[in-house]
C-alpha cells in the first residue's frame, strides 16, 4: 500500500513550465516532481505571434458531465508549429499573460478565444 501511495504522491506532485530568456534567446521546458526540477535549454526559435485561445477538454478529473473550459497561450512558431507556453481556466488571466508575454517577445498578440471571431490585439496601448 506504501508504494501505491508513493506511486500517487509522485504523479499529484509533478508539473511543467516554460523559461524564455530574452537576452540569450533561450526557452527552457522545466519539468517538476515537488520542488526538484529539470529541463534542457534550447535556442528560442523564431516567433511569429502569439495567441490565446479556447480549447475544451476533452474529459474531467472528476468524471462531470460539465467539462471545464481552458484557455490555453501558444507561441506560433516561424518554422510552422506551436508551443504551449501557459493555460488558465478563466479567460482574463489567460488574456493578460498573452500580452505580457507579447510585450516581451515584441510579437502580434491573436486573441482566438472566441473561435468564429479572431481578432489581433494591439499590445502598444496596454
Amino acid at each position: 500500500m506504501a508504494i501505491v501511495m508513493a506511486g500517487m504522491g509522485v504523479l499529484l506532485s509533478k508539473s511543467t513550465s516554460i523559461v524564455l530568456d530574452k537576452a540569450n534567446k533561450r526557452l527552457q521546458t522545466r519539468r517538476h516532481i515537488g520542488r526538484f526540477g529539470f529541463g534542457k535549454w534550447e535556442e528560442l526559435p523564431p516567433v511569429d505571434y502569439i495567441s490565446v485561445f479556447k480549447a475544451h477538454k476533452t474529459r474531467s478529473i472528476n468524471f462531470d458531465r460539465k467539462v471545464p473550459v481552458r484557455y490555453e497561450v501558444n507561441l506560433w512558431l516561424q518554422r510552422g508549429g506551436r508551443k504551449r507556453v501557459y493555460f488558465s481556466y478563466d479567460d482574463e488571466v489567460a488574456l493578460n499573460m498573452c500580452v505580457e508575454i507579447a510585450k516581451f517577445l515584441k510579437v502580434d498578440l491573436w486573441d482566438a478565444s472566441d473561435p468564429h471571431d479572431k481578432r489581433k490585439v494591439l499590445t502598444e496601448g496596454l
